[in-house]
């Protein structure tokens, strides 16, 4: 270390891992922690600790560990070394040098939300995870969005992201209910056994995009779609044709009768 480029001493009050264990899946809601356990995720080959951004920061630069580069630490525009090109996760960093973090990871923001949802059939609920969607972010807590936007109107308690639904002008009625937990897993029940699709966004608040000024940018919105059909082998009365189908085939099967009866007796 030297004068232009310091070290930064790991405050003794910090704890480092959230959790009990060193290794493992993070605890979201810890209050405490600056890494997440050791955890190799699902596809990847190498593990890492995830920095994360707690809820008692105000600002990202609060964090002392994300984004805190150390390569333009000296206050000058010119770095004294350059970013790898890949993270340890082998995930291409945003490029901008300042921005590498020590311990090689950075948060790494995609302004690409792909969009999530199910086709189920009748009497089955729609699971799937938002997780993919959210780039390096976690779901902020039911406590924080208290927080941040006080009591629900509706006088519900928060959910877990600061849950909104916001239906799509194909389906502007809901047709079933969403939930979510802490790990962004969402459980979709319909209202009852429709044909057809549900199409809205879930609108949640991130670990990252609380930081940003007024409410509607703090919100990242995610496209939704969910299918419902009738169970294999059973027609929807709206599109079936009843019974036509089988008395067609009998009334047929009775004129093929018909003539062979008349063949026989001529």
């Amino acid at each position: 270390a030297s004068v232009k480029v310091p070290n930064i001493l790991y405050p003794a009050n910090q704890k480092l891992i959230a959790g009990s264990t060193d290794e493992g899946v993070c605890d979201v809601a810890s209050k405490d922690g600056l890494l997440c356990p050791f955890n190799t995720p699902k596809d990847s080959f190498l593990g890492f600790f995830k920095p994360r951004l707690l809820e008692s920061y105000n600002t990202l630069a609060d964090s002392l560990i994300i984004n805190k580069g150390r390569l333009y630490s000296d206050g000058t525009s010119v770095g004294l070394a350059s970013c790898e090109t890949l993270d340890q996760r082998g995930k291409r960093r945003t490029g901008y040098d300042e921005l590498c973090d020590l311990g090689a990871i950075e948060y790494i923001l995609n302004s690409d939300i792909s969009s999530v949802g199910q086709d189920i059939r009748y009497g089955q609920v729609a699971k799937f995870s938002i997780l993919g969607s959210l780039s390096e972010a976690d779901l902020v807590t039911p406590a924080t969005c208290k927080r941040l936007f006080g009591e629900r109107p509706d006088g519900k308690e928060w959910q877990p992201g600061c849950l909104k639904i916001k239906q799509s002008t194909d389906t502007p009625v809901s047709k079933g209910t969403v939930t979510i937990d802490q790990n962004g897993n969402v459980i979709y029940t319909p209202n009852g056994n429709w044909h057809g699709a549900d199409i809205f966004s879930i609108q949640v608040v991130t670990s990252i995009s609380r930081f940003n000024e007024g409410v509607e940018f703090q919100y990242i919105t995610i496209p939704t779609r969910i299918v419902q059909e009738p169970l294999s082998g059973i027609e929807d009365k709206s599109v079936s044709s009843g019974g036509g189908g089988s008395i067609g085939a009998g009334f047929i099967l009775s004129l093929l009768g018909l003539v062979a009866l008349r063949r026989f007796k001529s």
